[in-house]
């Protein structure tokens, strides 16, 4: 039986190029200019759905991962988030080990920051760190890294776990398949057509809005069952 559904599950996936070719074929206009725009739509549609999920305070499980194979430095504020696979959009959770034990690390505001720097910024106390400060550098070449701040200073190499959501690779080559649960991937679909017809662009007569709609409940309700509740110290002064 388990083999079954998990060929089933397999069989039903939709391919960046299945989604193209489903879109292509509800709409009246077979321009190479309206297939360009298609693809655009397509990856424009995906982030929209991605970002109903990944930008909310309790993000769903599934578009969640961990990294538990970095360490702080001894005397050093800030530690590069380098571990090769790990791509993280948003920091929800960090844990620090100490003496065999996990123990949560906090969030930090910069109005703390700012307005306490003698407690924070200039101090050269070292303990285990009790507060982190997540940032983002980017360089003009391209590139993105990302950055933990620890208030306060490490007293010593402290093993870290901390949770993310994570990035969504776009859909760029025929056999990419959209990070979605299987029932919500024709949303793509139906979410393209709509958009295109502000484009002026002639669709098939049909009711994708509010087939649309529906993947998308559906969705909400399913992501429902996989929500992470809070991972993190609502963010307050410290």
């Amino acid at each position: 039986m388990t083999v079954a559904l998990q060929r089933e599950t397999v069989e039903g996936y939709l391919t960046y190029a299945q989604i193209q070719e489903r879109v292509q074929n509800r709409i009246d206009d077979a321009d190479d200019d309206v297939l360009i725009v298609i693809k655009d739509v397509i990856q424009d549609v995906y982030n929209d759905i991605l970002s109903r999920y990944k930008d909310s305070q309790i993000p769903p499980q599934w578009l969640i991962d961990y990294d538990d194979e970095l360490s702080t430095t001894a005397d050093t504020r800030s530690t590069p988030l380098v571990t090769p696979d790990k791509d993280p959009d948003r920091i929800i959770k960090v844990s620090i080990q100490a003496n065999s034990s996990w123990y949560p690390c906090w969030p930090i505001l910069l109005s703390d920051l700012e307005e306490k720097p003698d407690r924070y910024w200039n101090t050269t106390n070292t303990q285990r760190p009790n507060y982190f400060f997540h940032r983002k550098e980017y360089a003009q070449a391209g590139g993105e890294v990302n950055y933990l701040d620890w208030f306060y200073l490490p007293d010593d190499d402290y093993t870290f776990r901390y949770w993310f959501t994570k990035r969504i690779p776009p859909l760029e080559n025929n056999d990419d398949v959209p990070m979605l649960p299987i029932f919500a991937q024709s949303a793509l679909i139906y979410g393209t057509l709509v958009e295109l017809a502000m484009f002026d662009i002639k669709i098939k007569v049909g009711p994708w809005a509010e087939l649309y709609e529906r993947r998308l409940k559906r969705l909400d309700g399913w992501s429902n069952n996989f929500v992470t509740y809070p991972m993190e110290r609502p963010l307050r002064g410290v």
